[in-house]
């Protein structure tokens, strides 16, 4: 059910279409090369722990079935068991699609998630996305959402290929392997930051920062802006305490 070759979904047997093949080896030479700055997404990747979920564009409903799952499993798993477990949404390119496309596309579908999650907000959230406090919730869990475009020129980190990609890690996660509040956690997340220099050839962008400080926004990690790709004013997701069935 999970692993770096796996989907979250069931195992048919078949041979996966040609564009899932071309997304997977995409995703895989990415991740495989030792100048990768994330750490995590590397470790994660030699271990064959991450979840995979290839969506045809316009299937919400299969996003939403990994994401209750992957979830579930948040819930009832140790975190030091799943630290290394993030889920990698990618859809399939639209034939008239352009890469531009892709960040938008990406709060669509998050509005839709959470138009349809089988939970509440998680009351000790705060559901305005200006609050420094404030994440994407599904299921009643707290989560980091790493959009991934085929837009990034500058920014090859967030790149993973051609295809749109959410990578989807329980934001809990962030504050065990990297906690704003000790020097361990800091030191790392400043080299994790020094590497993302060095692999794009360009500053590490301003909005990178600590989940719950002044100043941070949270959403503003989620999509990431370079030169020639600005991120929006304000964020495009907006919290429905009444979500409609």
């Amino acid at each position: 059910m999970r692993g770096a070759g796996e989907e979250t979904g069931s195992h048919t047997g078949l041979e996966p279409p040609a564009w899932q093949q071309v997304a997977r080896e995409e995703i895989s030479q990415r991740l495989a090369d030792v100048d990768f700055p994330c750490l995590f997404a590397r470790k994660a990747w030699r271990a064959g722990s991450i979840w995979f979920q290839f969506c045809e564009r316009d299937r919400y409903v299969a996003a939403r079935e990994a994401l209750t799952a992957y979830t579930d499993m948040v819930k009832t798993v140790a975190i030091e068991e799943r630290l290394y477990r993030p889920l990698c949404l990618v859809f399939r390119n639209e034939e008239d699609e352009q890469p531009m496309d892709q960040h938008a596309a990406a709060w669509q579908l998050l509005e839709w998630l959470h138009r349809y999650d089988p939970q509440a907000w998680p009351a000790k959230v705060p559901d305005e996305t200006d609050d420094p406090a404030w994440s994407f919730c599904f299921n009643g869990v707290p989560l980091f959402v790493n959009i991934s475009s085929a837009a990034h020129v500058q920014l090859k980190s967030r790149n993973l290929g051609r295809c749109l990609v959410l990578v989807v890690n329980p934001r809990e996660n962030f504050d065990v392997v990297a906690s704003a509040a000790s020097p361990h956690g800091r030191t790392l997340r400043a080299r994790i930051r020094s590497r993302v220099e060095s692999y794009n050839q360009a500053p590490a962008p301003a909005s990178l920062g600590f989940h719950g400080e002044p100043g941070n926004r949270e959403w503003m990690q989620y999509q990431l802006d370079e030169p020639g790709l600005e991120a929006p004013a304000c964020c495009p997701f907006s919290t429905q305490r009444r979500r409609l069935r």
